[in-house]
């Protein structure tokens, strides 16, 4: 497959870089191992797993692991991303159970642009440290529903480091 032009082509026009994306497909097991676990959304009263794959635009799988039927994927994407020594990947792809706030955040300090299918999208909140009014300036389509409370934070931050300053 890299030897075929179409890929090229569409890696070369790609304005954000290699896209690489996971999933997780479930798969029903008559054997007791590790990661079978009851599913009764998905396998009834049998046991299954779920095979999590890493794939890059051109469907070049660089990683793969088995985990429970029951947990979310999310705990996977940056274990997954962190495996990859062939493909590289300047934005990641999953659907709503790669996503969690954690993976917003370790993506971004990794230097990957993460860019989740989320589900109910529209009901989901977005928060920011700025007022609404400053990207509604800026002419941005999504606009925060509310604010951080930074405050609140370093209150906290101070009362669990056990310092009595949040500086320190």
């Amino acid at each position: 497959m890299d030897r075929l032009r179409l890929p090229k082509i569409y890696r070369e026009d790609s304005p954000y870089g290699s896209h690489t994306a996971s999933d997780g497909q479930k798969f029903e097991v008559d054997a007791d191992t590790v990661h079978a676990t009851r599913s009764y959304k998905y396998f009834g009263n049998s046991k299954g797993v779920s095979n999590v794959s890493f794939i890059d635009e051109r469907h070049f799988l660089f990683h793969s692991t088995v985990i429970s039927a029951n947990e979310r994927e999310s705990a996977y994407v940056i274990d997954g991303l962190m495996h990859n020594d062939v493909v590289k990947s300047d934005i990641h792809s999953t659907d709503t159970h790669g996503y969690s706030e954690l993976v917003f955040a370790v993506t971004h300090l990794l230097g990957f642009y993460f860019a989740p299918r989320i589900k109910g999208l529209k009901h989901q909140w977005l928060y920011s440290f700025n007022k609404k009014a400053a990207y509604q300036a800026l002419g941005y389509p999504l606009l925060p529903s509310g604010n951080v409370n930074t405050e609140a934070i370093l209150r906290n931050w101070a009362a669990c480091s056990g310092s009595s300053s949040a500086s320190n």
